[in-house]
Order: C-alpha cells, then sequence, then structure tokens
C-alpha cells in the first residue's frame, strides 16, 4: 500500500488537510487550480456564495477534462488511422 501524504491547503478562503498517495507539490497543484477557478469565477459574481462557487467550478473544471478527453481520442484515432497507412505503404513498397 502507498504511503499516504497530508497536506494543508488553502481553497476558497476555507482551510483542508487534503490525503492522497500523490505527493505534496502535486496536491497543492491541484488546489491551487481549484482555487484559482473559483476565484475566477467569483470575480464575475459578487454574489455567488461559496458553494454556489464551488458546484460552478466542478461544472468548469468537468468540462474542461471532458473536451481534453475527447481530443485524446481524436488524436488517438489520428494516429492508429496513420499507422495503418504506414502499414499500407510499406507493404506496397515491400511488393515492388
Amino acid at each position: 500500500m502507498a504511503e499516504k501524504n497530508r497536506v494543508s491547503v488553502t481553497i476558497g478562503g476555507m482551510n483542508y488537510s487534503l490525503v492522497s498517495e500523490d505527493g505534496a507539490e502535486y496536491i497543492k497543484k491541484v488546489a491551487e487550480l481549484v482555487d484559482t477557478k473559483m476565484k475566477e469565477i467569483g470575480s464575475k459574481s459578487n454574489y455567488l456564495t461559496n458553494s454556489s462557487k464551488a458546484v460552478l467550478t466542478a461544472i468548469n473544471i468537468a468540462d474542461d477534462f471532458l473536451k481534453r478527453n475527447d481530443r485524446v481520442r481524436e488524436v488517438v484515432n489520428e494516429n492508429e488511422q496513420l499507422k495503418k497507412r504506414i502499414r499500407e505503404l510499406e507493404s506496397r513498397a515491400g511488393k515492388r
């Protein structure tokens, strides 16, 4: 079992103690991303509660994640198509 790291971070003005198998620097980087997104959302609307900011932040991060996953799938598919094309061309070149 991997060692657990406990790291104190501040997100949205609240202190949290996060526990993860990931390194402390990585955990801080993740927390910083969430905090930055919350501040960005909060700067657009002064009336939002921290709970609303957190939900909107989660939606924004989930949207980014899903779009990037879709793009990764597209790139993997393009890569597979290119490999197939290379094999076809190599096969043709070998028959000459």
